[in-house]
C-alpha cells in the first residue's frame, strides 16, 4: 500500500509506557482491509497484513474508504506517544 500521508510501521519500535519498547507486528488477518483510530492516529491494515499509520483526518478516512477499507476496532500503533512518532517523520 502506497498512500500519500500514510507510513508503513510494521517492524518499527514504539514506546509502550512502563513496559519499554515493543516492535509493531503485522496486523491480524481479520483486520485486513480495515482501519481504526486513537488519539489522532489513523491505522490501516493492508491485504498483506502490513500496518500503516497517518493522521486521523476526515480526508485520510475518505482516502481509505475510497480504497474500500472499512472501519474496524483494533490496536493503533504509535498512538500513545503524544504524536511524537508522526512528528518525527516531518
Amino acid at each position: 500500500m502506497n498512500i500519500e500521508n500514510f507510513v508503513l510501521v510494521t517492524g518499527t519500535t514504539e514506546r509502550k509506557g512502563l513496559r519499554g519498547n515493543e516492535t509493531v507486528e503485522k496486523g491480524r488477518k481479520d483486520s485486513r482491509g480495515k482501519y481504526s483510530h486513537n488519539n489522532g492516529v489513523l491505522v490501516a491494515v493492508d491485504q498483506d497484513c502490513d500496518v500503516h499509520i497517518g493522521r486521523d483526518t476526515s480526508e485520510n478516512v475518505a482516502v481509505l474508504e475510497a480504497l474500500n477499507f472499512e472501519p474496524g476496532s483494533f490496536y493503533v500503533p504509535h498512538s500513545n506517544d503524544g504524536g511524537e512518532y508522526l512528528r518525527s517523520l516531518q
